[in-house]
């Protein structure tokens, strides 16, 4: 019936269908349209263009400040030309603050050089708040890098952002300038990238030519920040990939840690031909055990021609991969011993380890990475020599849809991952890390589906082979009856972990405890951490961090409110912790009713390291009574 009162307002055509237009736009949200709603109303948007579109330029129509609902609008009315009057709705401060920076991406991605001045000056006045100036910043970037669009005008009024005492804003001009090849920043781009700017390096780059060749060159002998010269290397890898060679051989020999090596093998394996010009400036050069399986795994996924840099950098570490190629009597011996003294306890452990990536790629029902596929039910579904078989060599059983595509721009630059989706403006890639890329699709030269799996084969190769075997027994378990087979619960399971950054003391100091309520922010990092089967989290995954005076595991995990009512959230142990939802203090107890509106809603925990010793483990469900729906959020 919605859907038909859809297409009736499209027909009648008429003034007074505005309102009913505006309300039923609603449907344009994700929580709450179907693929019927979903036709018919881009349909009517369409046909009503004429009549909705003009009211909107001039204000009438708002759609509420919903930018997910405007978006809908005039992506389906085909007229990008009206993107600028969401500029308007900013100034007249009619959408939501925290909707503010995807109503400016809306603008970046479609609006006319004009539109890109006018947000170029709305961000450059002088009572601009920081907040705006970076997601403007942003927004500009997005247009450059995607359509190569840049504002008619203005574009020297940067300059004066890079000198801003405020990092965020700092920060977002520094890229900008670089996106924009602005060579009258070049002096305060050097300036910044000498102080130890990583967006400055990459900004200098950017610009291009032998005098940033020159000045990074010069940067990678000065820094003595490992972290710095990593990021200074890649960039220089970008620039000319052959000179950055043998200085990038004798940092990789002189790290202990995967993290910056990581940098340096991105940079090569991102660039046409780089893999070659690293594999022969390394020789007979040793690398840590640590770094060389870093490039290993790097290079395995891929999806290139990589096997003479494996084989360089395995050789380079005296690795040594475990059970590759198994016969058929060896496989035979894994798997007996599998059964007989395989520990699935033991080996959810080694799963759940960071330096093998597994929840990095794969989740395990409604929480984890999105790169593999899930593997809720494996154990259930496939024999256990496919898991071995999968484990030690993937490419030999890639699950349909799972291959990598393999990319490759004018510039030189190579990409892989798998496909998310692609259209006339991009071509977007998921890669084994997870991380989806965004490339210009008039900058693809050439694309193409490879047999190739992006997990790693040697990604097995630093477990002892009664870890291997453990592994395997877990794997083997997830999805059958007993403790392995995840429960339909409403445990969070999905969560965001606090890291100590240089400015998290200061933030709490002036803004007190409450500050970690709001989510991303400057000078807050957080990681994911996913809960175990079971649901819990354990303790020991998540860092005590330094707040302030005191110190703390800080969590937070989501939940969704589709009907608002009244909602129990239960803590299996309510001791030594402080609890927000939203910005909200409650006090916590083994079951908290809460009357929460529809909407997504933040909870966050902070645990006393001396007074709260057991895993954590959060349910949220209606209360007894109440018509509230009402789920955790899953998810990477």
């Amino acid at each position: 019936m919605r859907s038909a009162a859809v297409r009736l307002t499209g027909a009648w055509k008429l003034a007074s269908a505005r309102p009913a237009l505006e309300e039923l736009a609603g449907a344009g949200s994700p929580e709450a349209m179907d693929d019927n709603i979903d036709f018919a109303l881009w349909l009517t948007c369409r046909e009503l263009a004429a009549v909705w579109l003009p009211a909107f330029q001039k204000g009438e129509i708002t759609f509420d400040g919903d930018v997910a609902r405007i978006s809908f609008a005039l992506k389906a009315a085909d007229r990008p030309e009206a993107v600028g009057a969401l500029l308007g709705l900013v100034r007249e401060g009619k959408i939501p603050a925290p909707k503010i920076r995807e109503a400016l991406g809306l603008v970046g991605s479609l609006g006319s050089p004009a539109d890109l001045t006018r947000l170029l000056q709305l961000a450059s006045a002088p009572d601009a708040a920081p907040a705006l100036v970076v997601a403007s910043y942003d927004a500009l970037g997005t247009a450059v890098k995607q359509r190569q669009a840049k504002p008619e005008s203005g574009t020297e009024s940067l300059l004066e952002k890079l000198k801003s005492p405020d990092s965020a804003v700092r920060a977002a001009a520094v890229r900008l300038a670089g996106a924009w090849k602005l060579a009258s920043a070049r002096p305060a781009l050097e300036e910044l990238a000498g102080a130890g700017s990583p967006e400055a390096v990459e900004a200098v780059a950017a610009l291009g030519g032998a005098e940033s060749a020159k000045f990074l060159t010069a940067l990678i002998s000065k820094t003595q920040d490992t972290g710095l010269k990593a990021e200074v290397l890649g960039a220089l890898i970008g620039l000319d990939a052959q000179a950055a060679a043998g200085p990038a051989v004798e940092f990789l020999a002189g790290l202990k840690e995967e993290a910056p090596a990581v940098v340096v093998f991105d940079a090569y394996l991102g660039k046409k031909g780089g893999p070659t010009l690293l594999t022969a400036a390394l020789g007979d050069r040793k690398l840590d055990a640590a770094v060389a399986t870093a490039g290993i795994r790097k290079a395995s996924a891929t999806g290139g021609d990589t096997k003479p840099l494996v084989d360089a950098l395995t050789a380079s570490a005296g690795l040594q991969p475990v059970g590759m190629g198994l016969s058929p009597e060896e496989m035979t011996k894994v798997m007996a011993e599998v059964k007989t003294s395989g520990n699935a306890a033991r080996g959810e452990e080694i799963y759940r380890r960071k330096a093998l990536l597994c929840q990095t790629c794969h989740a395990i029902g409604a929480v984890g990475g999105v790169v593999g596929p899930d593997l809720l039910s494996i154990g259930s579904s496939a024999p256990v020599d496919y898991i071995v078989d999968s484990l030690l060599e993937p490419s030999k059983k890639i699950k349909e849809g799972y291959a990598t595509t393999l990319v490759n721009i004018r510039d030189g630059g190579v990409f892989s991952g798998f496909l998310v989706r692609e259209d006339a403006r991009e071509v977007m890639l998921r890669d084994a890390t997870g991380a989806v890329q965004s490339i210009p699709a008039a900058d693809v030269t050439s694309k193409l589906s490879i047999p190739v799996s992006l997990m790693p084969p040697a990604l097995t190769a630093s477990l002892r082979r009664d870890e291997f075997i453990d592994l395997i027994r877990f794997l083997s378990e997830l999805g059958k009856e007993g403790a392995y087979k995840v429960q339909a619960d409403s445990l969070i399971r999905r969560w965001q972990l606090a890291q100590t950054t240089p400015e998290l003391n200061q933030i709490i100091n002036r803004d007190g405890l409450r500050a970690l309520t709001g989510g991303e922010q400057p000078g807050l990092s957080w990681t994911p951490a996913y809960g175990t089967v079971k649901g819990d989290l354990p303790l020991e995954d998540i860092p005590v961090v330094k707040l302030y005076q005191t110190s703390g595991r800080v969590a937070q995990g989501e939940v969704s409110v589709t009907t608002p009512g009244k909602v129990n959230l239960k803590f299996a142990d309510p001791a030594g912790i402080k609890v927000w939802v939203g910005q909200q203090e409650i006090t916590p107890a083994a079951s908290v009713t809460l009357d929460l509106p529809a909407g997504k809603h933040r909870v966050t925990l902070i645990l006393d390291p001396e007074a709260h010793k057991s895993p954590l483990r959060v349910e949220v469900e209606a209360a007894p009574g109440s018509e509230a729906r009402v789920v955790p959020v899953g998810g990477v």
